[in-house]
Formats: structure tokens, C-alpha cells, sequence
């Protein structure tokens, strides 16, 4: 299962299930989340994502831990709490 997508889900939604070697990826700027089987594909996606929104974009680990983080953190909450800025 390395490098191969389990499941691709919204921001808005919930009960991502994560096993050992899982890990989500999300970006709030773009409304997306991801999980994937691979430490390596998951900082592509991050990157990607980052990249694309030139926002706050994060990997956590199956038991919660943030692993990576691209953006800065605070401009990151603001917009998923206030929406992204003009």
C-alpha cells in the first residue's frame, strides 16, 4: 500500500479511520483532506497543497501528531476561522 491513496475526503468531513503508517493531509485554504499510506507521499501532497493555496497547509500521523507543517500556522486558523483574506 505505500504511496497508493485510501481515501480522499472534504475538510467538513469527519471519521477518517487511521491505521499504523496512515496519514492526513490537509489544507484549510483549499477545503481538502487526504489520507495516505506513505510518509513521502504525504509531503508531496502538503507541498502541493501549500504550493497551490499559498496557505497554512499540515501532515498529522495516525495517532495525531502534527509531522509537517508548510505556511504560517496563524494565517492558517484565522482562515479556517474567518475565511480566507482578499
Amino acid at each position: 500500500m505505500i504511496g497508493q491513496v485510501c481515501h480522499h475526503k472534504g475538510m467538513n468531513n469527519t471519521g477518517d479511520h487511521l491505521t499504523t503508517g496512515t496519514y492526513i493531509v490537509a489544507c484549510p485554504a483549499l477545503d481538502e483532506r487526504e489520507t495516505v499510506c506513505s510518509l513521502d507521499q504525504a509531503a508531496d501532497i502538503c507541498y502541493s497543497m501549500h504550493d497551490e493555496s499559498g496557505s497554512y497547509a499540515w501532515v498529522e500521523d495516525w495517532l495525531g501528531h502534527t509531522v509537517m507543517e508548510y505556511g504560517e500556522v496563524v494565517d492558517g486558523i484565522a482562515d479556517m476561522l474567518f475565511g480566507p483574506s482578499c
